[in-house]
């Protein structure tokens, strides 16, 4: 049977303090330290994603580091790919695909070179293995894939799909979660992995979007106070500043210097920032919503094949 990840208590989890880890890890790769890869900022995107779905699944502190040092490395084997091929912003050649799908094999080989890395050599080879045995380089499947293999796999993905490069936009994360989503249904991705990002997703998304609607709020307050100023600074302008208006002015406690002129540019500025973070706001929502209907639509996906495979066992 399959290696499965065990989870750890929440208390466990809790413990795992991501600095420590990281420092941890950055101590092991510093023997590759003349490669460059590990800036590379896809690479650093896979790390975060993984890391964030080991936390999610409350795995123990080996599994989480062992995962994460894998991310690391996953696409170590790049180093021997030609920068023509590597650096190509159009579309790759058959010849040149051939070519850059030997990055799961060099990186193999690279891990192989150092006692530390062995272990975690086959997961690097395995990050491209597709469930259905479509993947490369060995056309391995299901049972055969490293467990770790297929959580990067997710993480990969969605980070490749998700990132801005030089040349092109990013997906949005609906957008990209709808073609992994199609992977799944295909059988070549991990459902249970997908659900686990997508429970990611979620919960910052939630934040987000928590985060801007309590700043529409705020900005609101901002501009309501600003509109009372300037209606006294266009009384004061029409009647001169009288004992009233200048009583009131007290009450807002203003900072010395603070005029009209200051009072008319900071209008300016928090409306511009207002329509801004509502803007953020409605994107998080909405896309919390597709997010939220996808992250059933996978959990469903999901407990299915784990029911069927529990009827195997």
């Amino acid at each position: 049977m399959k290696k499965r990840f065990m989870e750890m208590d929440v208390l466990g989890a809790n413990r795992i303090n991501e600095a420590d880890l990281l420092n941890e890890i950055n101590l092991e790769i510093s023997v590759l330290k003349g490669l460059d890869i590990f800036t590379n900022a896809h690479v650093l995107g896979v790390v975060k994603v993984t890391m964030a779905m080991c936390k999610k699944m409350k795995m123990k502190y080996e599994d989480v580091k062992r995962c994460v040092l894998a991310a690391y490395l996953h696409d170590v084997g790049k180093i021997r790919i030609p920068p023509e091929i590597l650096q190509k912003t159009s579309k790759l050649t058959d010849e040149e695909y051939h070519i850059m799908k030997k990055h799961t094999v060099y990186g193999y080989e690279v891990c192989m070179e150092y006692p530390n890395f062995r272990d975690l050599a086959p997961i690097v080879r395995g990050h491209h293995e597709n469930l259905d045995g479509t993947g490369y380089p060995d056309g391995l499947k299901e049972e055969d894939i490293p467990e770790e293999a297929s959580l990067i796999k997710v993480a990969d993905v969605y980070d490749a799909l998700t990132q801005r490069r030089q040349y092109k936009d990013g997906y949005k994360q609906s957008e990209a979660f709808k073609i992994m989503i199609g992977d799944v249904q295909k059988g070549k991705m991990s459902a249970l992995y997908l659900k686990v990002l997508l429970s990611v997703v979620v919960d910052d998304l939630t934040e987000k979007y928590e985060t801007h609607y309590n700043n529409v709020l705020t900005l609101h307050q901002n501009l309501e106070i600003l509109h009372e100023l300037e209606k006294l600074y266009k009384d004061i302008y029409d009647r001169g500043l009288t004992p009233k208006i200048e009583k009131k002015l007290r009450q807002y406690e203003l900072a010395p210097g603070y005029d009209m002129s200051t009072n008319a540019n900071l209008l300016i500025i928090k409306q511009k920032a207002l329509e801004k973070e509502a803007e953020w706001r409605d994107f998080c929502e909405d896309e919390l919503k597709v997010i939220t209907k996808m992250l059933k639509e996978v959990t469903k996906i999901s407990d299915k094949i784990q029911r069927e495979n529990r009827y195997k066992d």
